[in-house]
């Protein structure tokens, strides 16, 4: 079946407008058939069209089964791989019929792209915590003198994803009369296009909210709105160098002052439903006896952007397992089932119709989306496989 999607790709935006015509205005009516068939064949019109017409009782089946939305990602993903992305995505712009979501979905799955903005003064171990989620070094660690005041990013592919990561010490370490903010935050601008998820790290050990802190979290707030606090974690780190009788009243009220400062900016509504994690780079598990690593991955990835929640599932696949192939990041029921939650609602998004749904994800029908899609199908299962 994907070599006959592959078929109707390689027709281009005609055989795209097929998809769309039959998959929002259905085959009830002869003008929807006869629409598409007359754009289908161009300069021939519906004689040209008629040559394709074959191709709708298979497209009729596969819009049943797995749904428009998915069928067209496929289609623009296919696409991809010998098309400029900037023309597919003015492209998609343009379509008619369609919902600007499902637009966003579809641009989502040929950029494949990730960005990770990281908020926090130097030394607060912000890079290696990125390195320990993704199990490789991706982020440059280093220890920078104070003086060093700037806006880091490192660029990297896992899986055919690419990753930037947006180091933003300057934020937090410039004095403010030094005047380099503007500066920081229109190279920020340039960099962030699409961010999946940021993170506001601190040390746990710390008992306040410091004044340079709280100053990163007023520019933030100005430069990037609620949406960049909508999709982000405030992660704590050093969780072992607080004993084990403090630790959750720690982890609490360092949460809470966190909060009440973001707050200021974007509403309690807003900072209250953003979460925290406590994580130690030099240790599997918290004071508490638990592994953060699980719980770490299912925070970030539930609170990722909704354009970027595919490609971050894709990445992560691979990313799950260590080089012998046993889980690298472990999963409880709970955690598995806010992950799959996550997948289902990026994947389907409610456009998918029929039976996509219990077909891609219970059957081998996955076959047909391949590349991205197939490989975030492929999680899926890996998850289910792993905590069954």
């Amino acid at each position: 079946m994907d070599e006959f999607i592959r078929k109707v790709a390689a027709l281009g935006l005609p055989g795209v407008i097929l998809v769309v015509v039959m998959g929002t205005t259905g085959l009830t009516g002869a003008a929807a058939i006869t629409s598409a068939l007359a754009i289908l064949g161009g300069p021939g019109g519906m004689l040209g069209g008629i040559a394709v017409l074959g191709m709708t009782g298979l497209l009729t089946e596969l819009l049943t089964k797995f749904g428009f939305a998915l069928l067209l990602m496929r289609i623009y993903e296919i696409r991809s791989e010998k098309e400029s992305i900037e023309k597919l995505c003015q492209e998609i712009d343009k379509l008619p019929f369609i919902s600007n979501e499902l637009k966003q979905k579809v641009k989502t799955i040929i950029d494949k792209k990730i960005v990770f903005v990281l908020a926090g003064r130097t030394g607060v171990g912000k890079s290696s915590t990125v390195n320990k989620l993704l199990g490789r070094q991706v982020a440059k660690v280093g220890k920078y003198e104070p003086t060093t005041m700037s806006v880091e990013t490192y660029e990297h592919k896992i899986n055919g994803i690419k990753f930037t990561i947006v180091d933003t010490p300057g934020l937090c370490d410039d004095l403010e009369e030094v005047g380099n903010d503007q500066e920081y935050l229109n190279l920020m601008k340039s960099k962030i296009t699409q961010m999946v998820s940021m993170w506001f790290v601190s040390r746990l050990d710390e008992t306040r909210v410091t004044s340079d802190e709280k100053r990163g979290i007023k520019l933030l707030s100005k430069t990037f709105g609620k949406k960049a606090w909508e999709c982000s974690v405030i992660v704590f780190t050093f969780a072992n160098s607080v004993s084990a009788p403090e630790y959750q009243e720690t982890v609490d009220k360092r949460t809470e002052l966190i909060r009440r400062e973001i707050a200021k900016y974007v509403g309690e509504d807003i900072a209250n439903q953003i979460p925290s994690i406590a994580v130690d780079n030099h240790s599997e598990t918290t004071p508490d006896g638990k592994q953060w690593l699980g719980e770490f991955f299912t925070r970030v990835f539930v609170r990722a952007s909704e354009s970027g929640s595919l490609p971050l599932a894709a990445a992560m696949k691979e990313i799950l397992s260590s080089s012998s192939g046993e889980p690298r990041i472990k999963l409880d029921e709970q955690q598995k089932a806010e992950v799959e939650k996550k997948i289902r609602k990026g994947l389907i998004g409610g456009f998918a119709s029929g039976g996509a749904v219990v077909g891609l994800f219970l059957g081998p029908g996955g076959v047909i989306v391949g590349g991205l899609l197939g490989t975030v199908v492929g999680l899926w299962l890996e998850l289910d496989r792993r905590n069954a």
